[in-house]
C-alpha cells in the first residue's frame, strides 16, 4: 500500500475540484473476485484510500459509479469510476473517512445503453465490504456506508431489500431512478435520496418510494437540488436517449418475498410490461456539474450525522 500526499496526486485531485485534502493518506489498488447473479464470480477492480492521521480506525464509504465511467482511472490502469465517485473519494478522505471505489463493468463489454444487462453492483458492494473488513484492521466495522450515482444510486436503493447480516450505517442514493422499488420492510439504517428538480429521472418516483417507506417507520428522505438536472448541473436539456423514466407517477413495486410486481396504483404487472411502459426515449444532457460538489458534501454530511459510537 502506498502512502501519498495531496501534491503527489495534484493532476488528479485539482481536476476533481472537491474539498481540500489536509492530511496524507494511503492508497491501494487491487482486483478481487466478487459474485452477483447475472455474471457470477468475476474479477472486480477496487481502489481503497485510507486517511493517514494516526487514528486506530476509520469509517468506510463504498461508492459506486453510474452507467458512464467518466472520472478517475484507478492506479495501475485496471478500473475506472465516474465523476460523482471521483469527487466522493477526495472529499471523503478529507473528512476522515476511508473510501473504496469499485468498477462493476470491468471486462464485461458494457455500454451505458445496455441497461438491462448491468450487473447487480449492490451485491458486489456487500461482498466487498466483508472482504475489506477482513483484510484491513483500520476500518471500523460499525460504520460502513454505501453510496452511488444514477445506476449506482439504483444499487444503493437495492440495499433496501438486501437481507444483509451486517447492515450499513447509512445509505445515500444520488439520482436513482426509482421507477421500480421494493415493497418496504423495516430498515435498521437511514437512507437519503438526492434528486435534481430538473432531472430527466423525475423526482416524483423517488418521493413516492420515500413516502411508502415512511409509512412503516423507515427513515427515508429526499433532498432536492433546485434547477439541477440528473448530473447536478444547471444546463440540463431533455433530449432523445434511452432512459428508464416512464413510470415516474406510477412506479412499479416488487414484493421481494414473492417476486411479484404491482404498480403504485395497485395494478398487478410483470417485468416485461414494466420494461414496455417504463423505458422511454427521453434522456438528459448537460454535464457542467455546478452542484456536484454540493451533492457529495450533503452525502457526507448525512454519513457524519449517522456515525455510530
Amino acid at each position: 500500500m502506498k502512502r501519498l500526499r495531496l501534491m503527489t496526486l495534484a493532476g488528479i485531485l485539482l481536476a476533481l475540484a472537491g474539498e481540500a485534502l489536509a492530511a496524507g493518506f494511503t492508497r491501494e489498488s487491487f482486483v478481487v473476485e466478487l459474485r452477483e447473479p447475472a455474471f457470477g464470480a468475476r474479477p472486480v477492480p477496487v481502489e481503497l484510500w485510507i486517511p493517514d492521521t494516526g487514528k486506530p480506525s476509520y469509517p468506510l464509504v463504498i461508492t459506486q459509479h453510474g452507467s458512464t465511467r467518466d472520472g478517475y482511472r484507478f492506479e495501475g490502469g485496471k478500473g475506472r469510476t465516474d465523476t460523482y465517485s471521483s469527487r466522493m473519494m477526495q472529499a471523503a478522505v478529507a473528512r476522515g473517512f476511508a473510501v473504496a471505489v469499485l468498477d462493476a463493468f470491468y471486462e464485461k463489454n458494457l455500454a451505458p445503453s445496455d441497461k438491462t444487462q448491468f450487473p447487480n453492483a449492490g451485491a458486489y458492494a456487500v461482498r466487498l465490504r466483508a472482504h475489506l473488513l477482513a483484510k484491513e484492521s483500520r476500518l471500523d466495522p460499525r460504520n460502513t456506508f454505501y453510496t452511488g450515482f444514477s445506476y449506482g444510486g439504483d444499487m444503493a436503493m437495492w440495499q433496501l431489500a438486501s437481507r444483509n447480516p451486517t447492515p450499513w450505517a447509512a445509505v445515500v442514493a444520488a439520482e436513482a431512478g426509482c421507477n421500480t422499488f421494493f415493497k418496504p420492510r423495516p430498515l435498521p439504517y437511514p437512507v437519503l435520496i438526492m434528486k435534481g428538480t430538473e432531472s430527466h429521472y423525475y423526482p416524483r418516483a423517488c418521493q413516492i418510494a420515500a413516502e411508502e417507506n415512511r409509512k412503516i417507520g423507515n427513515r427515508v428522505e429526499v433532498l432536492l437540488f433546485e434547477k439541477s438536472n440528473h448530473y447536478f448541473s444547471l444546463n440540463g436539456q431533455i433530449v432523445r436517449g434511452l432512459a428508464f423514466n416512464g413510470c415516474t407517477d406510477n412506479p412499479a413495486i416488487q414484493d421481494d418475498a414473492t417476486g411479484t410486481w404491482t404498480f403504485y396504483d395497485g395494478t398487478p404487472t410483470t417485468r416485461d410490461e414494466i420494461n414496455r411502459r417504463c423505458f422511454r426515449n427521453e434522456g438528459g444532457r448537460g454535464q457542467t456539474y455546478e452542484k456536484m460538489d454540493e451533492a457529495v458534501s450533503k452525502a457526507l454530511d448525512f454519513f457524519q450525522a449517522n456515525l455510530r459510537p
